[in-house]
């Protein structure tokens, strides 16, 4: 027997890897899965926040109204009348009426106002009324349009009558423009105001005393000649 075949033989369990061809190599063994804790970020100082600026509530859009479809005018009973302004500049005289719808239903105005200047007892003082579009303070025309009046608008304002805090415009109110001299001519003084809304055939009576309550009597000169411009809307402040 070769010493080889002793060795091979006498040492089989120990060589035996080394004496098998094509043996599978051993498997290392796999270390044991450790926890991975991944390290906190270094704290950062947090950048300062500049305030929000204050929010400021807007105004409420000023809406005009549409006028109703078809036509529907509002007749003498379903209004009420109130002067509001008065202001004068180089011997001219400019004043406003605001009118409201008081009724229950929605109605149109479009056109002109009828005027009559009145004294204490409501008697005629000599009035000759000029309906146009043009004054002494309009920068250009007026325009004639339907001013559409809807039921339960705000009654006139009484601030209307403090000269220092005038009430803003009020949408679905309607306004009645006038003007005239107080310098040159006969003058009449007017205490009340006949107005005839346009194409009424009725009138209201009211107040022609300015809303300041000076002067107390309406000065109207070149006998009595007041102009009435278009009945317009709401004008947007």
């Amino acid at each position: 027997m070769s010493l080889l075949r002793l060795l091979c033989g006498g040492f089989s369990v120990a060589l035996l890897a080394g004496c098998t061809n094509g043996a599978t190599p051993p498997v290392a063994t796999l270390p044991s899965p450790t926890s991975v804790v991944q390290a906190s970020p270094e704290p950062t100082s947090t950048p300062a926040v500049s305030p929000s600026p204050t929010a400021h509530p807007r105004p409420s859009p000023f809406v005009i109204p549409s006028p109703v479809t078809p036509f529907l005018r509002c007749d003498t009973r379903d209004l009420e009348m109130r002067l509001i302004s008065e202001g004068a500049a180089a011997g001219n005289v400019s004043a406003t009426i605001e009118v409201r719808n008081k009724s229950q239903h929605n109605c149109d105005l479009y056109g002109y106002a009828g005027l009559e200047l009145l004294d204490d007892d409501r008697e005629s003082l000599p009035t000759d009324v000029i309906w146009s579009t043009t004054s002494f303070f309009l920068p250009s025309p007026a325009v004639e349009a339907v001013v559409g009046l809807p039921a339960g608008t705000a009654p006139i304002s009484r601030a209307t009558f403090d000269p220092q805090h005038p009430a803003p415009p009020v949408p679905g109110h309607a306004y009645i423009p006038l003007s005239w001299n107080d310098v040159v001519g006969k003058c009449s003084k007017a205490s009340q105001l006949q107005v005839i809304p346009p194409d009424a055939s009725s009138s209201l009576v009211i107040s022609a005393v300015p809303p300041s309550g000076s002067p107390a009597l309406m000065y109207v000169c070149l006998s009595g000649t007041i102009y009435v411009n278009p009945t317009r809307v709401a004008v947007r402040a």
